[in-house]
């Protein structure tokens, strides 16, 4: 098939932007930008399905419930947007998220559309496997930062940056901008912003690290040692300005790395070993008729048992439009969302066109989605479909069921991919 999206756009001046998050919410963002398209009234969304939400949660046990704190906490998070020129503005960045029948909807705020859709310049691609490896919050913050300044090393690949400590706090997260308070005190400063009295200002709750020695220890080695294992921009440290004893900057060496864990696995579900811990009800995989759609299509384009669970269960048990589906987004050129397109093929009927957009609509086309509709292509869809039963290790067996010494004989009496197809499904499901 043609490419799935596996990076993701950030506007430089939204990666330098000031917000609070968690690990796990920040990959889902990450998840997320990947996905995002503007719907037909022009919002900024993007749906995450169960494959996908696997890879970003270490316990799968506790999906569901941690969904529901992540969906908490990432609405109304306020972020701190500047342009570069002393001005700011401040706003929520997701002023929605909900998780229904298996997927994950953030909904973006507008205000962020210029940030990351339909940029040309002043913006940051980040790799999303590299993102959703990061086990350490500080990690991921600062390797996005550093990231956005990365295209300004020398021929070498090393990069001095300075930054101001305060700030730098506001920045990963280690000082929240939450609340109304700092938000109030912002605003008073307008275009003059002195990121030493709002970091003195805050509460102690709301911040972490005031020690140099602490933040030293706390944020920046552990940091250090994760990019230096996983990404390509690796960085040592020194103090900058001083007040007294006191660090007021921190200056970055930054240089081209060529980490030692070179990639990073992707999480699949295990289905060999039947149920996953998140099992909890009978789902289409308990029963026969729907074997053969795990068995060729688990694996396939990072496809889990629980995205093939929802795949069926939206077709309405139809295990032949859901293989439909899956190939017709296979022979797109581009898919944005893999799930996404299946699933919209699959409540089409698989007769209709689905429109894709692929980045900002008023920028770009929609993709065409389907050249013909299902009933137009079923012929080619079958000889695919056949064409790969063929392949399979139990096709020897098929073939002595029916009598057939090679497949060259069965395809003499049986000419029409279709019927073959079928007949071998139903074999399959005789013999579960």
């Amino acid at each position: 098939m043609g490419k799935i999206a596996t990076t993701y756009n950030k506007s430089n001046d939204m990666v330098s932007a000031k917000f609070k998050s968690s690990l796990l919410e920040n990959k889902i963002m990450a998840v997320g930008l990947t996905r995002i398209e503007n719907d037909e009234n022009d919002n900024l969304e993007a749906k995450l399905y169960p494959g996908e939400l696997q890879k970003i949660f270490s316990d799968k046990a506790h999906i569901y419930r941690d969904l529901k704190k992540v969906a908490k906490r990432i609405v109304g998070h306020v972020i701190v947007l500047e342009d570069g020129k002393g001005n700011f503005k401040t706003f929520s960045m997701i002023p929605n998220a909900e998780y229904e029948n298996g997927v994950f909807t953030l909904k973006f705020n507008q205000a962020l559309k210029n940030h990351i859709l339909g940029m040309e310049d002043h913006f940051t691609k980040l790799n999303l496997r590299m993102m959703t490896s990061f086990e350490n919050v500080n990690a991921f913050r600062l390797y996005e930062l550093f990231k956005s300044e990365y295209y300004r090393a020398n021929k070498d690949g090393n990069l001095d940056l300075e930054y101001n400590l305060s700030e730098l706090k506001f920045i990963i997260g280690i000082a929240n901008s939450d609340n109304e308070a700092h938000k109030n005190r912002l605003s008073e400063m307008q275009n003059n912003i002195d990121w030493d009295k709002l970091l003195d200002a805050l509460d102690k709750k709301d911040k972490k690290y005031a020690n140099w020695a602490d933040f030293k220890r706390g944020v920046l080695d552990p940091a250090q040692q994760e990019l230096d294992e996983k990404a390509d921009i690796s960085f040592e440290y020194e103090e900058g300005l001083k007040k007294g004893k006191k660090v007021i900057s921190i200056i970055f060496h930054l240089h081209k790395n060529n980490p030692s864990v070179v990639e990073i696995e992707d999480i699949k579900a295990d289905f060999t070993e039947g149920k996953s811990k998140t099992y909890q009800y009978e789902m289409p995989r308990d029963l026969p008729q729907f074997a053969y759609v795990y068995e060729d299509y688990v694996g396939h384009n990072d496809l889990t048992p629980e995205d093939i669970d929802l795949l069926i269960t939206t077709a309405d048990m139809n295990d032949k439009l859901v293989v439909a589906a899956i190939d017709a987004a296979d022979k797109q050129e581009y898919v944005r969302n893999y799930m996404g397109w299946i699933i919209k093929y699959i409540k089409s009927g698989g007769y209709e066109e689905i429109p894709v957009l692929n980045g900002d609509r008023e920028r770009t086309k929609q993709i065409i989605a389907i050249e013909e509709n299902y009933k137009q292509n079923i012929d080619e869809i079958a000889t695919r479909v056949w064409n790969k039963a063929k392949t399979k290790p139990d096709i020897a067996d098929f073939l002595a069921s029916l009598n057939f010494s090679s497949l060259e004989d069965f395809e003499l009496i049986y000419d029409d991919p279709q019927e073959s197809y079928e007949m071998y499904i139903d074999w399959k499901k005789a013999n579960k």
